[in-house]
């Protein structure tokens, strides 16, 4: 995530923090919490749940990332030695049988 995201989601933070912040000090005036104030509050909580959970999940993920790739990698280098070992192993069985050599 960028420096310049941030500041966008921050600013966002801030905008909803007031709002509820103000009604919360309509709420205490007057001791009236609507059912859209309470909505309010929730929907705020899972946004904020929502980005924290993704903001640490980020770096889980490229790590994630780094590590199938070289997985992939040694999965693709294991499959051609194994394929030029097999031809080896098949060419010295070839020579062997020629020179009357059987090895155990």
């Amino acid at each position: 995530m960028t420096d310049k995201q941030r500041r966008v989601i921050e600013k966002k933070r801030e905008k909803r923090f007031q709002e509820l912040k103000q009604r919360t000090e309509i709420k205490e005036r007057y001791g009236v919490f609507t059912q859209k104030m309470f909505e309010d509050v929730l929907e705020e909580l899972r946004g904020r749940i929502k980005e924290d959970t993704r903001e640490m999940l980020d770096p889980l993920n490229e790590k994630l990332d780094w590590l199938i790739g070289a997985y992939k990698k040694f999965d693709e280098e294991y499959t051609l030695l194994s394929d030029i070992s097999s031809e080896h192993t098949e060419r010295l069985n070839s020579i062997e049988k020629k020179l009357g050599i059987y090895a155990n």
